[in-house]
């Protein structure tokens, strides 16, 4: 009797730590998961801000080209 219930006990104990493994993998991977999303959503806004910063390079240098005003222009055409 004293023998069933120690192994029932020793049974119950490894079921206990076989659970809390997993348990503890689980919130292992999840972690992992977790990091790998905020990862991604930075590397994600990296992207978008450098965009903005391209977009913004090719506006400044649009309004850096000389635009000839309309004058300049007919002044030209009369000269030809």
């Amino acid at each position: 009797m004293k023998e069933r219930l120690e192994m029932e006990k020793k049974e119950k104990e490894d079921e206990f730590k076989l659970k809390e493994l997993e348990m503890k993998e689980r919130l292992e991977m999840e972690k992992k998961q977790d990091e790998l999303k905020l990862k991604q959503a930075e590397l994600e806004m990296r992207e978008r801000l450098e965009m903005e910063k391209i977009k913004t390079e090719m506006v400044k240098e649009e309004s850096n080209t000389k635009v000839q005003s309309k004058s300049e222009y007919f002044d030209a055409a009369k000269n030809i």
